[in-house]
């Protein structure tokens, strides 16, 4: 799935209310993010907050990898019905 389709996915369940990165630290060829998020799953209305962690993995100074960390059951609960 491209990345464009993705986000529009993503935007369609999620609105968005709060994105604050806290930490972020370079290391060889690795950069880690840390921070937190909070949101409404726009199919049921729920609202969620969840720390998150991001790894990219670097080459030439581009993004060649990246896994992301994040509490999914707040999420999970926040979408269920």
């Amino acid at each position: 799935m491209a990345a464009s389709t993705r986000g529009r996915r993503i935007d369609a369940s999620v609105e968005v209310t709060s994105w604050q990165p806290a930490h972020v630290l370079a290391v060889g060829d690795q950069v880690v993010a840390t921070g937190a998020w909070s949101g409404t799953a726009r199919p049921t209305g729920r609202s969620f907050g969840s720390d998150w962690a991001i790894v990219f993995g670097m080459r030439d100074g581009k993004i060649t990898s990246f896994r992301v960390l994040e509490d999914t059951a707040q999420l999970a609960a926040a979408f269920r019905r």
